[in-house]
């Protein structure tokens, strides 16, 4: 983003405003870098945020090499990401892999027509959102199918978890009818309803590793049960913009081997108008430095450079991300 290009009016709400501040921060570092990029990410105290300053960090590591520096402004999430990548506030951005499809391609209301992302490019795949199917261990659940004729819950109309469920049961052609129960809870009180034996099984979904499903393992005897890897190939053959997500033995507290489940990633798109060089460097940056990477957010953690080129990019990769992994060997 050049300096030319900040003459641009505070967008509305608190972003905007943010986005104004991160520019003055970005002006101070002209002096070190040819081209400073603005990344939108999510509210301050959430894991959008923090995972844009851990890419951030680790780019303007090397800063002096590749002349870039990145800063990162909090915004309101995915959908205003895109909203200010469209308006040219922000160079990149942090997007849940399903807005990046549904913004590019139109099909999303909030982005039908003209208003869809057209000036948008993929990145890198980062941190995984998969679903975390929790049972109780007294269910007689070890497989998804299982779950049949168990009362479970599925989530509010309009939540991610019941997004997920709606695809994953459409995936299995069942329907509501296949359980005893299936009830739409909100998360919290699905949980309380789980522990106190009220249901057998319960979705949650967020980034991993995530704070509430620790803190429900500890609360009570529950395991997390694996989805079949032909599905998964399934579902994410279905809708581009889910990828495979392995849970990690000892991401959890009594998981003692890994996990198989799906769920959508969290994208580092940026405009197409970044130039092909820093976009290069960009990636270069992040794939070379996986360790350091995740010692910065723990989100970050068990990524590669595969899923990095290929876990739920939906849209076209930037020219410049493309060219490095093609050069790697990972295209």
């Amino acid at each position: 983003m050049k300096q030319q290009g900040w003459s641009w009016g505070v967008g509305p709400g608190r972003a905007g405003l943010a986005v104004g501040l991160c520019l003055m921060l970005l002006a101070g570092h002209a002096v070190h870098a040819q081209e400073r990029l603005l990344l939108g990410s999510g509210p301050v105290q959430g894991g959008y945020f923090r995972t844009g300053g851990a890419v951030c960090a680790q780019v303007n590591k090397q800063t002096a090499q590749h002349k870039i520096f990145c800063a990162v402004a909090p915004s309101e999430g995915s959908v205003e990401n895109l909203d200010l990548l469209r308006a040219a506030r922000v160079d990149l951005a942090l997007v849940q892999s399903n807005w990046q499809y549904f913004a590019f391609e139109g099909t999303a209301k909030r982005f039908a027509g003209a208003d869809k992302v057209a000036n948008m490019r993929a990145l890198a795949a980062l941190s995984g959102r998969p679903l975390v199917l929790l049972a109780r261990q007294d269910a007689g659940i070890a497989a998804l199918s299982d779950i049949r004729g168990k009362r479970i819950d599925i989530g509010k109309t309009g939540t991610e978890r019941r997004v997920v469920m709606d695809d994953l049961l459409a995936a299995l052609d069942w329907d509501l009818g296949a359980f005893e129960l299936a009830s739409e809870f909100p998360e919290k009180e699905a949980l309380d309803a789980l522990c106190a034996g009220q249901l057998a099984a319960v979705p949650l979904v967020g980034i991993s590793p995530s704070r509430r499903v620790q803190a429900a393992l500890r609360r009570c005897k529950l395991h997390i049960v694996p989805i079949d890897a032909a599905l998964v190939a399934q579902m994410t053959a279905a809708k581009p913009y889910y990828a495979p997500i392995k849970i990690p033995q000892g991401t959890y507290p009594g998981i003692k081997g890994d996990i198989t489940s799906f769920g959508q990633r969290l994208v580092l798109v940026g405009r197409f108008r970044v130039a092909d060089t820093d976009a290069y460097n960009l990636v270069k940056a992040l794939a070379e430095n996986l360790p350091a990477l995740a010692k910065l957010h723990p989100s970050l953690g068990g990524l590669t450079p595969e899923t990095l080129a290929r876990g739920g990019i939906a849209i076209p990769l930037h020219d410049g991300a493309a060219r490095y992994f093609r050069e790697a060997g990972l295209l």
